[in-house]
């Protein structure tokens, strides 16, 4: 069962098909190579096909049938079941972590914050939750933590504070109408 992100290039087997099961879905090669994202942590399972196409089924008892998945099309299943599919995605993005890179668009920063966490195994505290929502567009190569989070708070106008492996973002506080 899979938990994390795993990248698979498969040479479609008819006699022995090629499946990956996670704790919500079941994705079938159907001669492809593809990308899962299936986190404990996460909503939902994500399934992007690079090149091919695979069987993307929720594994729930009111799943529907679920659906084919070819180039560009990115299939989102939530744990309720319900199976979504996204046309015309940019693969690079999703594969960024592959070359060392962390891709972002239109992230929600709650996303973004989860992402560095497990990248650079850093705690992340957005205390003003008004925040988790706001869409991050950006990319992040060969930078330290550090680097990379002083960076992010700057493209969002925020502030950001380290104490060890806690790391905060802040709305910048203001007094006579000046940013500190």
């Amino acid at each position: 069962m899979l938990e994390g992100d795993a990248y698979f290039a498969i040479a479609h087997d008819g006699r022995r098909p090629f499946r990956v099961r996670t704790a919500t879905t079941t994705t079938e090669d159907l001669g492809t190579t593809l990308v899962i994202r299936a986190r404990s942590s996460d909503s939902v399972v994500e399934v992007m096909v690079v090149e091919g196409k695979v069987a993307l089924h929720a594994d729930t008892s009111n799943a529907s049938r679920g659906v084919a998945l070819s180039r560009g099309q990115l299939g989102r299943v939530a744990r309720s079941g319900l199976v979504s599919v996204t046309e015309g995605v940019d693969i690079s993005t999703l594969l960024g972590w592959m070359e060392g890179k962390l891709e972002f668009h239109k992230t929600p920063l709650a996303q973004v914050c989860e992402a560095f966490e497990r990248w650079y195994d850093v705690r992340i505290d957005l205390p003003d939750s008004t925040l988790r929502s706001v869409p991050v567009s950006a990319s992040f190569s060969g930078q330290s933590e550090d680097e990379a989070l002083r960076t992010l708070a700057q493209l969002l106008g925020l502030r950001y504070e380290r104490n060890g492996s806690l790391a905060r973002l802040l709305v910048r506080s203001t007094k006579g109408g000046a940013a500190k």
